[in-house]
């Protein structure tokens, strides 16, 4: 009977030590971040790319789909969180080419509402999820080692 104590006491004091760790790692509640994508289609004509109304509505249903997926992976891991995308209605895909790299960014006079997502776009679909996440974690952070030019709010 000693011995069940004793386990059961062990058990206990097992289960509280990793009770904090797995809540850790849980994904945080009400971590779907998504906004409407709505390319820019002047951007794409400007870069010598396909303009036309289906290929644009097709870049922005992909990259919407990209960066909701990235948004809510940092949400989860609790780097971004859904009140700091809130306040945007949308998000603006603009084709940004000779870019290096995506950005993340909010253009309040120039865009007001709109969360704005400049890539590089070829013939291809939007960047990689790691990529947007990247380029996410620049603009709540840009001071990060590996961030670029200064694009935060």
């Amino acid at each position: 009977m000693r011995t069940l104590l004793l386990s059961l006491a062990a058990a206990g004091a097992l289960a509280a030590l990793v009770a904090p760790v797995v809540a850790a790692q849980a994904p945080a509640a009400g971590c779907r971040i998504a906004l409407r994508a709505e390319a820019e289609a002047s951007s794409f004509a400007s870069a010598g790319r396909n303009a036309s109304a289906a290929r644009t509505a097709q870049i922005a249903s992909q990259t919407g789909a990209a960066f909701a997926a990235a948004a809510s992976h940092l949400c989860a891991s609790r780097v971004v969180t859904p009140a700091q995308i809130r306040p945007f209605s949308k998000l603006l895909v603009r084709n940004a080419e000779g870019a290096s790299e995506p950005a993340v960014y909010d253009d309040a006079e120039g865009s007001p509402g709109a969360l704005i997502f400049e890539y590089a776009f070829t013939d291809g679909g939007p960047p990689a999820q790691d990529v947007i996440e990247n380029a996410i974690r620049c603009w709540r952070t840009p001071e990060r080692e590996g961030c670029g030019e200064d694009v935060s709010p």
